[in-house]
């Protein structure tokens, strides 16, 4: 029937965008992480090498935000890599949709609030991704 046709478009499109999302976190947002995270460290070894009176205290801070902020970007990475597997075990169209709705769309809204976070901290040379505010002046 239409309706069954209609759960069925739903949970599809949402696998797709799930997939999409992980394949983007795993491929643009982790190494942009991991090369600015090198690019602090390496600047702090740096200005300390050169002379350790000058404070470090911004990159250090930077690198610690960015470091928890990465703890939580691999955990919810695979809640939501875990998430998409385990719903498709589900064989109702109704059952199905609602599990995408409840477990594997929640869980890409978690994972998005992370990378949007890191996104207004990593270096712009390192997030190959286009930001909001590039999205909004490219469309007007």
């Amino acid at each position: 029937s239409r309706y069954d046709i209609l759960l069925e478009n739903y949970s599809k499109t949402i696998n797709i965008e799930a997939l999409t999302l992980i394949d983007m976190v795993n491929k643009q947002v982790i190494p942009a992480v991991l090369d600015y995270q090198n690019e602090l460290a390496d600047l702090i070894l740096h200005k300390k090498a050169i002379n350790p009176a000058p404070s470090t205290s911004l990159e250090e801070g930077l690198l610690n935000k960015i470091a928890r902020l990465s703890e939580c970007l691999q955990e919810r990475l695979e809640t939501l890599t875990g998430q998409t597997v385990a719903v498709r075990e589900i064989k109702d169209n109704l059952e199905l949709a609602k599990a995408y709705r409840e477990r594997v769309f929640m869980a890409m809204s978690e994972l998005r609030m992370i990378v949007d976070e890191l996104e207004l901290i990593v270096g712009s040379k390192h997030w190959k991704i286009p930001t909001y505010a590039e999205i909004l002046n490219s469309v007007m």
